[in-house]
């Protein structure tokens, strides 16, 4: 009995991973250690702050390698099903955004899933068309002026907010 709590709790520990965390081919079964770092996973990249595609402090050269070349589809589990976003082979992470019917690169919103401690789930791609789909009609009950103003809205605040990202890099 015990260590069925201990698995899931296990379990649980590893949902809170970041999900390219969960699809790295080097991920021990623990779900709290790697090949990179045996001794457990750093907090910056648990946070999402660091993306550990590319050689982090300690890892040894082991970086981030997929278990499929195919796209893996994660949702938020809790909430259930409150957005949809895949990570590719390469480990970057792109978002299904519904009002636009794309999917977009995004790699800071995971990292705001994280801070918020979302809990996240892997789907099968199928669940993923499911989602995709459902999307897509309730996209279609919308008045297509209405449309039109909630898709110039998003994409003023994806301006504004890379905008002001740039601003911060500058010198």
């Amino acid at each position: 009995m015990h260590s069925a709590g201990i698995q899931e709790d296990i379990s649980l520990s590893a949902k809170r991973l970041p999900p390219s965390c969960q699809v790295c081919r080097h991920l021990a079964p623990s779900g709290l250690a790697c090949a990179a770092y045996k001794e457990g996973i750093p907090q910056e990249i648990l946070s999402g702050t660091v993306l550990h595609t590319r050689s982090f402090a300690g890892d040894r050269g082991i970086t981030f390698r997929k278990v499929s070349p195919h796209p893996s589809y994660f949702m938020t589990a809790d909430p259930p099903g409150v957005c949809l976003f895949r990570i590719a082979a390469e480990g970057s992470c792109e978002r299904y955004v519904p009002i636009m019917d794309d999917w977009e690169p995004d790699e800071e919103f995971v990292r705001d899933l994280l801070i918020s401690d979302f809990v996240f789930c892997e789907v099968e791609s199928r669940e993923a068309e499911t989602f995709i789909e459902q999307a897509r009609k309730q996209k279609d009950t919308i008045n297509p002026c209405t449309l039109q103003f909630r898709q110039m809205m998003y994409q003023h605040s994806r301006n504004e907010s890379s905008d002001s990202s740039g601003k911060d890099h500058v010198e």
